[in-house]
């Protein structure tokens, strides 16, 4: 593993469509550009939002 990230924030529906909405732009960023980093490593990631216990 070369990278994690832990974070708990408290986020309203409407607030959680959003942080969806931002990551999925900053992916097509990269995705709209991939043909041009074939060169490079491939990495593979993953995203879980969940809910947490209270």
């Amino acid at each position: 593993m070369q990278l994690f990230r832990s974070f708990a924030l408290h986020l309203s529906p409407d607030d959680a469509a959003e942080l969806d909405l931002r990551i999925q732009e900053l992916l097509d960023e990269y995705l709209a550009t991939y043909d041009r980093r074939l060169d490079q490593p491939p990495h593979g990631g993953m995203i879980v939002l969940h809910w947490l216990a209270e």
